[in-house]
């Protein structure tokens, strides 16, 4: 089933402190220091320190059944570690960690737990809210501050029950409202003295950033903006009567999901997403299966491989500005950049953005509507086996007194039978 990795390479979403922790080629580990505190290759290791690994939402988590790490030790001569890893977990990014008591998860303060007892409890944690995980790792050296555990990774197995289609939708849909900039910028002439300045724009107003009088400064060297409250825009000083006020923003629009790309509404400027097409990268096969075995749990299953999928669909900018609808276009061109990713907002998984291309120019000046029009083509893993994304996924649970061996991958088919 879908597993979640935080590995140590990706360094993206990590907190931590510098000063008492080193992030390596492949792992974190905790720094040398001499007697005066300071970095040294010959000095002892800092006691302890934590780091927070990235938040993780996923918002179609049915279960969560397991959880492993990979981490190096030093040992002794009696081959027993040197050095230990503790960890807690959120569910409000990092707002309130947890443990596990022995009894029952409880809010942390000093308290750790081992990767078994997270292991071996995680499938009775409940969120509060949100489904979104956390995890906060403690590094803590040897007795004699000779030896750092060196951590590396981190796993998450889990289920999920989701539609990969609607998953799409929705969150293309949300990545272009939190993510879509349009610059836009609006001119006055003022009828009296004033240092105010009311923006009158169809956008969704999220940010001014300048503002300039072009009687008195035509090339935009003095930028006059002070500050603004919504659309009423306050001047570092007053302009006089006459003179030409130009103040600049970023502005967002609303979107809609559509079946049909020329779908107008009557809110505009706006977004238009039509409904895509979506295609498996390969064929699935009956027999395409894997055997997942997780050591500490004792346990394996056997299920259908994840499926890749390519995703493509039209979207369009409408406005009864043209202007406005180049705007909205341009600002979906620099947030589809090839090599972008867009967070799945039910799985976790990373959809990639692999086209981003204009594809029409439907603007008509006797309709009074500019529409601008491009192909978007996002490719994702499916871990629900196939496009239909319902009930694809076979399961067998095997349970053993023993640690997982190669026997229980060749009694896969007595079990099923």
């Amino acid at each position: 089933m879908p597993t979640k990795e935080w590995d140590i390479k990706i360094k993206d979403g990590l907190v931590y402190d510098d000063s008492n922790i080193a992030i390596m080629t492949d792992h974190a580990r905790l720094r040398k220091k001499d007697s005066n505190n300071m970095w040294c290759y010959t000095g002892k290791f800092e006691d302890s320190a934590t780091l927070v690994l990235q938040n993780w939402i996923a918002n179609a988590i049915t279960s969560l059944y397991a959880f492993e790490i990979e981490v190096e030790y030093d040992e002794d001569i009696d081959g027993n570690s040197l050095g230990t890893i503790g960890f807690q977990i959120s569910d409000d990014n990092g707002v309130t960690w947890y443990w596990w008591t022995g009894a029952a998860w409880a809010t942390a303060t000093t308290d750790w737990n081992t990767e078994d007892e997270i292991d071996a409890n995680i499938g009775t944690f409940n969120f509060s809210g949100k489904k979104q995980l956390a995890l906060r790792v403690k590094l803590s050296s040897s007795s004699d501050n000779k030896h750092s555990p060196r951590f590396k990774k981190a796993r998450l197995h889990h289920d999920l029950n989701y539609d990969w289609l609607d998953d799409f939708k929705r969150t293309l849909k949300h990545y272009i409202e939190d993510n879509m900039r349009a610059e836009g910028l609006y001119r006055e002439q003022l009828t009296t003295t004033t240092d105010t300045v009311t923006i009158d724009t169809d956008f969704v107003l999220e940010d001014v950033y300048a503002a300039y009088n072009l009687t008195d400064d035509p090339y935009r060297n003095n930028n006059i903006y002070q500050s603004n409250i919504g659309s009423i825009v306050t001047l570092s000083a007053a302009q006089d009567e006459d003179d030409i006020v130009e103040v600049r923003f970023l502005g967002s629009a609303p979107v809609f999901i559509a079946v049909d790309s020329d779908y107008q509404v009557s809110e505009l400027p706006a977004i238009i997403i039509q409904v895509p097409t979506v295609d498996e990268i390969r064929e699935l096969r009956s027999d395409n299966r894997v055997i997942e075995r997780h050591r500490s749990s004792y346990e394996a299953k056997e299920r259908l491989q994840p499926v890749w999928l390519n995703a493509t669909t039209l979207v369009s900018c409408q406005s009864e500005l043209e202007h406005v609808s180049i705007a909205m276009s341009q600002s979906l061109d620099e947030i589809f950049q090839y090599g972008n990713t867009v967070v799945s907002e039910a799985s976790g998984e990373a959809f990639d953005i692999t086209d981003y291309s204009p594809v029409s120019d439907k603007s008509t000046i006797s309709s009074g509507l500019y529409v601008k029009e491009a192909t978007i083509a996002i490719s994702g893993k499916s871990w629900l086996g196939g496009a239909t994304l319902k009930k694809l996924v076979q399961e067998v649970h095997i349970r053993a007194r023993a640690i997982i061996d190669e026997s229980l991958v060749s009694s896969l088919e007595e079990v099923e039978s």
